[in-house]
């Protein structure tokens, strides 16, 4: 007598789509804590005769596929009291919570999408056995 495979509940998945969906991980979180070097450029527009000129600033950013923090870093903490440090560091970080959620949500749609299709496949070839 064969026995029939014993079929899988909804929630069991295999061991290598949880290894994959790892992997998978890894890459999103490395995609948004690779360190991106900015080079901003700001023009002003001339007023009553005045000359326009062109300010730049470094800035590095981190996140993707939005980006979700930004330092400045030209300040240095080292010579300030710990309130000064605090305000200071306030000012050379910028966070962007909407992009953070937005990278979040994306990253789960990946990992979910990477899953649910790999699942699909192994369950489709053990069924053809």
């Amino acid at each position: 007598m064969s026995e029939q495979p014993k079929k899988r509940g909804l929630f069991q998945v295999h061991l290598s789509t949880c290894v994959v969906v790892m992997f998978v991980a890894g890459g999103l979180l490395w995609a948004n804590a690779l360190k991106l070097e900015l080079e901003l450029e700001y023009k002003t527009p001339s007023f009553f005769g005045l000359r326009s000129f062109t300010e730049r600033e470094r800035r590095i950013a981190y996140g993707w596929p939005r980006t979700f923090l930004t330092r400045n870093p030209q300040f240095k903490a080292e010579d300030l009291s710990t309130l000064d440090r605090v305000e200071l560091l306030e000012l050379a970080r910028q966070w962007n919570y909407a992009n953070l959620a937005l990278n979040v949500s994306v990253a789960l749609v990946i990992l979910a999408t990477a899953a649910v299709v790999l699942e699909w496949f192994l369950r489709r070839q053990e069924r053809r056995r």
